[in-house]
């Protein structure tokens, strides 16, 4: 069903597959955050009000699967704004929402570029949400993005149900179906809505037929997809916390005990139904932490004390180990401590790793799939552009990136470029647009 159409509008697409664990299986000189590897003979990208912008991405053209209409050698490099709400290309120029840099002469030689000393740091109300919880009162957040490497991987893609022409798809009104399969998000605006029984079945396949590009690509699967809910939080939790005598229980580091004293500590906690010396404690705690190096194992006797300190704020019937406030605090802290591994080029625990790969992985719980990608069809919460629509997409960011990103709710970002402005290596002209749901 719907072959024709699938095979009239495929398009080859890019992939920026982000490995787990994030060191795993990374070659190359592609990434998402971090800082750029920005040859001196290229500013860096500013505002008309000249504030810096925010790094978003580096992929080096070397590493793209070949045939392809985009450079066979440099860099490319893309920047966004992030200190501000996520509204782009409507009140200002769109050079003051994004920059493309493609620099022929950048290598995986090439030295970091560090970031401006004027860069703000990334907006609180989008931007990097996996930082919120760790700050502390007036404490600025971070101005640069979790870094992540990624595999320039070919795949095909398809158009969105949307983004067919106007009679593409023959109704086949069944009132019965039509009314009974109306629960499966749909894009149009970010609103579910009621569809005709043809446009519901090629969303169906359309998401079958993506899942399955993705796992050739990459070689994973979705059957073990992160689970939703407070349930698989607890989980976590409890794996993570193990027994008392575990050499690697939680705490293993102290960072790990610095990022929950932290959100306890943070302005993010306000509201949060917290024991009476659960702050007292988190001062001593985070005192203590920052006195020792953040990867520093933790003595075994000071991570008694600390699982202690935690364990007597509650426990919950049949046997879980952790209120539920303390299971939140660490699945977020072990969560983020990787995250800022992953940006300090370390490698996770192994096991810490290993309970943690589900949180990672790009499938939910909606038989959907999210990724990063170049060229091809992209996807959109909102309003996908027509087949026939020129513009190509020169990069798409997703929200469920592993760097924690999040655009407008749960959304998209995507940087768009006219086929004579790419044949002419021309990235003056690109614009991006965000999009949520």
């Amino acid at each position: 069903m719907f072959e024709n159409i699938f095979l009239k509008y495929r398009r080859d697409a890019i992939l920026l597959h982000a490995p787990f664990p994030p060191r795993a299986n990374a070659s190359g000189n592609s990434k998402l955050g971090g800082l750029p590897r920005l040859p001196a003979s290229h500013e860096w990208p500013r505002t008309s009000d000249n504030l810096p912008l925010h790094f978003l991405a580096q992929i080096d053209c070397s590493d793209l699967p070949r045939p392809s209409p985009l450079p066979d050698h440099g860099v490319l490099f893309f920047f966004g704004r992030d200190d501000s709400e996520q509204v782009w290309n409507h009140d200002r120029p769109t050079h003051d929402d994004c920059r493309v840099i493609h620099a022929p002469d950048a290598t995986a030689a090439t030295a970091l570029r560090p970031a401006p000393a004027d860069l703000l740091p990334i907006a609180d109300e989008y931007g990097l949400r996996c930082a919120k919880d760790f700050l502390l009162d007036d404490e600025p957040g971070p101005n640069i993005h979790i870094e992540w490497p990624v595999q320039p991987l070919a795949m095909p893609s398809w158009p969105e149900v949307d983004a067919l022409p106007k009679g593409a798809l023959k109704p086949k009104f069944d009132l019965k179906r039509l009314f009974g399969r109306t629960e499966k998000p749909v894009s149009l605006g970010g609103f579910a809505t009621l569809r005709p029984a043809a446009e519901i079945d090629y969303i169906d396949a359309w998401e079958t037929r993506r899942i399955a590009a993705f796992c050739a690509a990459t070689g994973e699967t979705p059957d073990d997809a992160a689970e939703a809910g407070y349930d698989a939080s607890r989980i976590l939790a409890s794996a993570l916390w193990g027994t008392d005598d575990a050499v690697d229980a939680f705490p293993q580091r102290w960072q790990d005990v610095a990022l929950l004293a932290r959100q306890i500590l943070g302005r993010r906690s306000t509201g949060r139904t917290l024991p009476p010396n659960a702050r007292e404690g988190a001062q001593t705690w985070l005192a203590a932490a920052l006195g020792q190096p953040g990867n520093g194992q933790v003595p075994s006797a000071e991570r008694a004390a600390f699982r202690a300190w935690v364990s007597a704020w509650e426990t919950l019937p049949a046997g879980t180990s952790l209120h539920y406030v303390a299971e939140d605090l660490v699945v977020k802290a072990s969560l983020y401590g990787l995250q800022l591994d992953t940006a300090a080029g370390l490698t996770p625990a192994e096991k810490t790793a290993a309970l943690l790969r589900p949180q990672f992985r790009p499938f939910n719980g909606e038989a959907q799939v999210h990724f990063a990608q170049m060229l091809g069809h992209a996807a959109s919460s909102q309003t996908p552009r027509p087949v026939d629509d020129p513009a190509i997409c020169l990069l798409q960011l997703s929200s469920h990136a592993p760097n924690g990103w999040m655009f407008g709710d749960m959304g998209e970002c995507t940087f768009w470029i006219l086929p004579d402005d790419l044949a002419h290596r021309d990235f003056s002209k690109v614009w991006a647009i965000i999009e949520g749901g």
